[in-house]
């Protein structure tokens, strides 16, 4: 007799087998005519069966892998009501943006306690094992949603990060994940990406941070900042200033932020694509020895661009340079080719004023 217990509060459940043993040892199974049903035993109270258990609470929705499935569990806020940030986790600014529509933005970090950033390559900093960095999206007024970066492994690149798009309620309790995305998200015209969509963006730099490095901090003080608070493992120097002035400086930076983290010397689509690294390093002071100069000024592309547009950048000549050409689109040819929908008239028209200028008489 084999009898199975299913749980301490439930009936017992008392199941009679009966096998054949055949000669060798082994176990036959009875036919169906010979075959007993089996007994139940309902136990001392079959006349009063419990009530229903209540239903199951809905699923919380699916966070990918290994990472949580609200922002309330990521370790941002202490209190996601009140919008009060967890300890040790600190707000930053970056000096040239990613566009996102027009969107505002906040961006967040937290580093692992004694934890520094190894910035032994000032251009190519590696962040602790342990990182988190959250930047959250509002259009309209309105909180739509939260990213996160969070670095899983000890080693660098793209793949020791989980990345996740948090959509937020429309109630402000909290925000959940978003593996598939959201599409107009809260009716605005902001789409929540899907967990896929975190890698183009991330996975050509270094350590997947692509706005976080010297450059992007250097504006005001955050750079000295975090450096007197020991977050580095070499100081970066004190006078970190993009090239050029005014509409110059503007441009290579625009590149730098909106660009760069695609089109530079790791992305393995430039050997057959466009030979245009459109990051500045530190220590560029001139603006025409920067690799964005060099890479774009008067450089073929590997292609034509309808109609008969050959070079990225024709000195004095925005409408035949492909890269001023191609900011200014929308569809497939659209640059850069995903996260927007609105084509960035300031930045754009930064990028070509700096073109006109290449042209004029020195």
């Amino acid at each position: 007799m084999l009898k199975l217990v299913a749980a301490p509060a439930c009936r017992t459940l008392t199941l009679t087998v009966t096998l054949t043993v055949g000669a060798c040892g082994g176990a036959s199974v009875p036919s169906a005519s010979d075959a007993s049903p089996p007994v139940l035993d309902a136990g001392p109270d079959a006349d009063s069966a419990p009530p229903p258990p209540p239903p199951p609470p809905p699923p919380r929705p699916d966070a990918g892998a290994t990472g949580p499935a609200l922002l309330s569990e990521t370790g941002l806020y202490a209190d996601i009501k009140t919008r009060t940030l967890a300890p040790g986790v600190f707000a930053y600014s970056v000096r040239f943006p990613l566009w996102s529509d027009a969107a505002d933005k906040a961006r967040y970090m937290w580093l692992p306690p004694g934890a520094r950033i190894d910035t032994a390559a000032m251009d190519e900093w590696t962040f602790p094992e342990g990182t988190r960095a959250w930047k959250e999206f509002r259009v309209d007024g309105k909180l739509v949603e939260t990213r996160v970066l969070w670095k899983r492994a000890a080693r660098e690149g793209g793949s020791a990060w989980w990345m996740m798009a948090y959509a937020w309620r429309p109630d402000g309790s909290d925000a959940d994940a978003t593996v598939s995305g959201v599409p107009a998200a809260q009716g605005t015209s902001h789409d929540v990406p899907s967990q896929a969509s975190c890698g183009p963006c991330h996975d050509d730099v270094r350590d997947a941070l692509a706005g976080v490095g010297a450059i992007q901090l250097s504006e005001g003080l955050t750079l000295a900042k975090w450096a007197a608070e020991g977050r580095f493992t070499t100081t970066p120097p004190v006078d970190v200033t993009p090239p050029g002035a005014g509409a110059v400086q503007a441009a290579l930076g625009y590149l730098h932020g909106n660009c760069g983290h695609c089109h530079n010397e790791r992305a393995p689509r430039l050997s057959t694509q466009s030979p245009m690294r459109l990051r500045l390093l530190v220590g560029e002071r001139d603006p025409k020895l920067t690799q964005i100069h060099r890479t774009t000024v008067d450089v073929k592309m590997q292609h034509v661009f309808p109609p008969d547009i050959t070079v990225a950048v024709a000195p004095g000549r925005p409408e035949k340079s492909e890269l001023w050409v191609r900011m200014g689109l929308r569809d497939v040819n659209s640059m850069p080719p995903l996260g927007t929908k609105v084509v960035d008239d300031t930045g754009r028209a930064a990028v070509r004023e700096w073109i006109l200028g290449l042209g004029a008489p020195p």
